[in-house]
């Protein structure tokens, strides 16, 4: 998706590896500039920026966040 020869879909997630890498950074900058609050992922499709974000408050020893992932399972409405 973000680079030749990758396929749209990078570890059950639709934001491509680039998009990936930058999530992983900025949850890095969060943790090391002792930023507080939780992280939410909304309008979900199958969890991997949830799962990274999770991954990577565990590789830096976060124990005090939660990684809320929110989603209707229906989609957007129509609008009015």
């Amino acid at each position: 998706k973000d680079r030749p020869g990758e396929t749209a879909v990078v570890a059950r997630s639709m934001v491509g590896r680039k998009g990936l890498d930058d999530l992983e950074n900025m949850v890095r900058d969060i943790v090391q500039a002792d930023v507080p609050g939780d992280l939410m992922e909304t309008g979900v499709w199958q969890g991997g920026s949830c799962i990274l974000m999770k991954a990577v408050l565990d590789a830096l020893g976060d124990t005090t966040r939660r990684v809320w992932v929110v989603d209707s399972c229906e989609g957007c409405p129509e609008p009015n």
